[in-house]
């Protein structure tokens, strides 16, 4: 994957990049909706990376703060499109990030990570376990038709998922039981 000059992924970057991001799943701009994310659930979403971006952060937009005994973890990561992760970030489960009123919350990766190659990956988010009281929700565009999220031809789903998971796999390990994700359209990016 290549971006070229004068193409439409000029102004996807600019947009991008004005905003201090290096890639999102879809400008910040869109998310009307939110979904509580499903417990023990990786929820992931597909977003151009160039090769030697060397990546730092992963974000995600809270819409419902949440309340009460916070869950036992709370992750986001990147895996390749063949679903092997490349960096995460600590357990930020009892952060304050999720009980106070920020937008855009940043997740700092344990160690930054350098894109090794031009293509599409995946951001995702897992949560293990149920706050107290009110259960955060993430922004996302609405409901759309599930046939939206299937891969075209060789491609591959915007929106994955993997249910029963109570932790991210180490780096350059699979992420198990990957599935096509239409209910998710959360927006998620990277810095």
């Amino acid at each position: 994957m290549t971006f070229n000059s004068g193409s439409g992924s000029d102004l996807y970057r600019a947009q991008c990049n004005g905003d201090g991001f290096l890639t999102w799943s879809y400008p910040r701009t869109l998310p009307g909706f939110s979904l509580q994310p499903g417990n023990q659930s990786i929820q992931a979403m597909a977003m151009p990376f160039s090769s030697g971006m060397v990546v730092t952060n992963c974000h995600c937009m809270l819409h419902i703060i949440a309340a009460g005994t916070p869950p036992s973890l709370i992750k986001m990561g990147i895996f390749d499109k063949t679903s092997k992760m490349i960096a995460q970030s600590a357990n930020l489960a009892a952060s304050a990030i999720w009980t106070t009123a920020p937008l855009t919350v940043t997740i700092a990766l344990t160690s930054p990570v350098t894109i090794p190659s031009s293509d599409l990956y995946y951001v995702a988010f897992l949560i293990n376990g149920v706050f107290g009281t009110t259960q955060l929700q993430l922004g996302r565009v609405g409901a759309l038709n599930a046939a939206l999220w299937n891969a075209i031809g060789s491609g591959i789903s915007p929106a994955l998922g993997s249910n029963g998971q109570t932790d991210f796999p180490a780096n350059g390990n699979n992420v198990p039981g990957l599935g096509i994700a239409p209910a998710l359209g959360f927006w998620f990016a990277a810095s």
